[in-house]
């Protein structure tokens, strides 16, 4: 061969010859995930001898056995519910093997939905070859909506040129095929759409995203069942751009997914933080009727969880928003990592485990509608944060196994009401037709509370899904309740008890498409950038200094729309427009220009500057509302 001489062949080869072969032990279960239903059976590949033990969720060694390389199979039978650890050792290597046992699906509630899902990111976080895998370990677990990733510039890579058969096609196909209800996100403007190339800036045209929208809404139908008009615009991670502007694009995005399919419900932008002076902007802006689904995120203590829930409601009330459902998006528990490890240790997937089902159950019982867990799939963020229920080969953590057990144990998920037993967190929810499911765990300590249930038997569930079945004494259960979570499934009706709402609210479906709501027309303001305070929320103007900001109309509908623009211009301010008349073609969009000056006297505070677009009637239209400052 050349360029290898001889002597160095045969050093490689005798390599070859004399080292060992390293161990591997595999299973046919996908992320070796068995259901409670199948014997547990690994495959042992090896040309030595080895140790194996197996350790369960709470640190029992459940088996302790050698393994023999001439008989590969190990079938363990049956076993209980759990997370379990599987060390192979022997005198060159040890190995070590996750794995877990969840409920059957056929023991399952018969449900079709839950108030319980989780955020997927399947087409960002996994290899296409995964994908399949994925969508199966998230149906095991119980799952029915999952929340993806989307790129618009590697879908529509030009304007108007799109591509075919990418990642996106597949992943939504797969997930739809496995049950599971898919719905999609993206935050990033193709360069092709902007003149300063920052994908953290909303398009220069909205056309483009109206454009686009209506396009994935054709694509999609069917496949993807809800969109979201971008992740967390309120942090600058995100977004460099303030709550004015955000309005009119969701106005814009909203108008072109319902252009092409009335029914696709549509969530406004994931807010990142509580509410704030982004998100005040953004419902000044009249969207009430531009969206479909309100959405947050949190990522807090649990009991920080019902803070935030609360705070979002308020704001929806606020502003006459109440007829909306409230989904939370992304909710997780980030672990970080220790020392060189890229994995979980045991014990960090026990405190996700146990932290999981509470924050679940403390947001439905602020008035959430469905609660989304940050992250199924492995996904490790600024080198050092840790997140998944699954790891880098998706076998699991115990927190898969603690999702599963939730949503085995709640079923539906529909919040009930809480009963009022002293030290005791006890939040009751409809399983199904049949059951409900009372949650219950304590903050320290034990207690062992009094539930009066007309019935004779119950069951007991633990966090990682193990059932026992509890005998009911003269109407009364007395379990014992630890930190941990345990669920007490018992007949619908049987609770004698009543369950109290804290924070009673309405559920709403999404409601049906009325576009007499909704005006096509949309204005949007372009400020300076380098005007913008993100954390201020305003557009910052230098006392005594003329600055020109544009107003672009946009008329998305087949009809010529012909109005005039009234600035409303602050005290202490002065402005001018250059032609406060306008004619807008059938979805085209037309430019005027407004110049503003702060005097000496004008306030140091933010103003609120709107511009109103009014029809032939005399009537507002529509407008838009920003909110600028002056400095010396």
């Amino acid at each position: 061969m050349e360029g290898i001489s001889m002597n160095c062949l045969n050093f490689i080869m005798s390599l070859v010859i004399t080292m060992p072969i390293a161990s591997d032990v595999t299973s046919d279960q996908i992320g070796n995930v068995f259901t409670e239903d199948k014997s547990v059976i690994f495959h042992f590949n090896s040309d030595k001898d080895a140790n194996m033990t197996i350790t369960d969720y709470n640190g029992k060694k459940v088996v302790n056995k050698k393994i023999f390389a001439d008989k590969p199979d190990i079938d363990l039978g049956q076993m209980p519910k759990s997370y379990y650890l599987m060390q192979i050792e022997n005198e060159e290597e040890k190995k070590e093997v996750h794995f877990c046992v969840i409920p059957s699906i056929e023991s399952r509630p018969k449900i079709d939905d839950s108030a319980i899902a989780s955020d997927l990111a399947t087409s960002w976080l996994v290899k296409p070859e995964q994908f399949d895998s994925l969508a199966q370990l998230a149906k095991l677990s119980g799952l029915f909506w999952i929340r993806d990733r989307i790129t618009w510039e590697e879908l529509e890579i030009n304007r108007g040129k799109w591509a075919d058969n990418t990642k996106y096609d597949l992943s939504a196909d797969i997930q739809t095929k496995r049950g599971l209800k898919v719905y999609q996100v993206f935050h990033a403007t193709p360069a092709w759409a902007q003149e300063v190339k920052n994908s953290h800036s909303f398009p220069d045209d909205l056309r483009d995203i109206y454009n686009f929208s209506a396009e994935m809404a054709k694509r999609y139908k069917g496949s993807v069942l809800a969109w979201e008009v971008w992740n967390e615009p309120d942090i600058s991670v995100f977004s460099d751009e303030l709550g004015d502007s955000y309005a009119s694009m969701l106005k814009a995005m909203y108008l072109g997914f319902k252009s092409a399919d009335p029914t696709l419900p549509v969530l406004i932008c994931s807010f990142a933080m509580g509410p704030g002076k982004f998100a005040e902007t953004i419902f000044q802006n009249d969207v009430g009727n531009y969206f479909d689904i309100y959405n947050y995120h949190i990522y807090d203590k649990v009991e920080k969880h019902k803070e935030r829930a609360l705070a979002h409601i308020n704001l929806m009330k606020k502003y006459g928003i109440k007829n909306k459902p409230i989904w939370l998006t992304e909710a997780g528990h980030p672990i970080r990592r220790k020392d060189e490890l890229v994995e979980y240790t045991t014990e960090q997937g026990r405190d996700v485990a146990e932290f999981l089902p509470k924050a679940i159950i403390t947001s439905l019982s602020a008035g959430v509608d469905k609660y989304f867990w940050f992250i199924l799939p492995y996904y490790r963020e600024n080198d050092f944060n840790l997140f998944g229920l699954l790891r880098q080969d998706l076998t699991p953590t115990a927190g898969y196994c603690s999702i599963s057990a939730c949503t085995y144990a709640l079923g539906k998920a529909k919040y009930l009401g809480r009963l009022d037993i002293e030290g005791v967190n006890a939040h009751v929810f409809e399983r199904d037709d049949n059951d409900i499911t009372i949650a219950l765990w304590v903050d320290e300590g034990k207690k062992i509370p009094r539930i009066n249930i007309n019935a004779e038997k119950a069951k007991i569930i633990d966090v990682m899904g193990v059932d026992d079945e509890v005998v009911i004494n003269e109407g009364i259960s007395k379990i014992t309740i630890t930190e941990s979570i345990k669920y007490l499934v018992i007949p619908a009706g049987s609770l004698k008890d009543n369950p109290v709402i804290d924070y009673p609210r309405e559920k709403f479906e999404v409601e049906q498409y009325n576009p007499d709501k909704i005006s096509p027309i949309v204005v949007r303001l372009k400020f300076q950038i380098d005007s913008r305070d993100k954390q201020a929320e305003n557009y910052r103007f230098k006392k005594l200094e003329e600055a020109r900001i544009g107003i672009e109309l946009y008329n998305f509908s087949q009809k010529e729309f012909v109005c005039r623009i009234e600035p409303i211009i602050p005290d202490g301010w002065t402005g001018s427009i250059n032609d406060d008349s306008a004619i807008i073609g059938r979805m085209g969009m037309t430019m005027r220009d407004i110049r503003l000056m702060p005097s000496n006297d004008a306030k140091s505070e933010s103003v609120e500057f709107r511009v109103n677009v009014i029809d032939e009637s005399g009537n507002i239209e529509t407008f838009t509302l920003a909110w600028i400052r002056a400095f010396e």
